[in-house]
């Protein structure tokens, strides 16, 4: 009988020193939703409740130097006023679902951006509800986005490309 206590007892430790080495290994997946980078939500909900209040202003205000090197206020407030009031856009229901500290922003900011300008990346991915008309129809797209901040000298700033001024896309330049 004391063998098989013994067993028991060893078998318990055993299963749960796995099980505190599992948990150990899954901690940093369940760190990376966003908790970890509270500044970094902070300026992101800053951003769009910004532009869901239609104060185009304060979003050119979040953009990294380097874009506004690009992209003037003036045209950037301009295309933004004509896209809302071409779609009568509207913002709802925006959610942070993830942020990720990454290596370097995607390839499409190179022109605008080298990795002198940052210290460090972020990808924040999010989902909203837009609303928008089109020849006094209205509709709803479910959209689904990443979002990209980086930090410069103790700042946070929105990295955004200045080229979805050509597109002609009902809410483009959202992201």
């Amino acid at each position: 009988m004391k063998k098989r206590e013994d067993f028991l007892y060893k078998f318990r430790l055993i299963f749960a020193a796995g099980l505190v080495v599992a948990l150990a290994v899954s901690m940093p997946g369940l760190a990376e939703d966003g908790s970890n980078f509270p500044e970094v939500k902070e300026v992101v909900t800053g951003i769009y409740l910004n532009y869901q209040e239609y104060n185009f202003e304060k979003v050119y205000n979040f953009f990294h130097p380097a874009i506004k090197e690009s992209l003037s206020q003036d045209k950037y407030l301009t295309f933004q006023e004509e896209n809302h009031g071409n779609y009568q856009l509207e913002l709802s229901e925006i959610k942070i679902v993830d942020i990720a500290k990454i290596e370097s922003l995607p390839g499409k900011f190179d022109r605008y951006l080298q990795e002198d300008d940052y210290q460090e990346a972020y990808e924040v991915s999010l989902n909203y509800l837009l609303n928008f008309r089109i020849f006094a129809s209205g509709h709803e797209k479910e959209v689904e986005t990443e979002t990209y901040i980086v930090k410069f000298d103790d700042d946070y700033y929105l990295i955004w490309d200045p080229s979805v001024i050509q597109e002609d896309d009902p809410g483009a330049g959202i992201e």
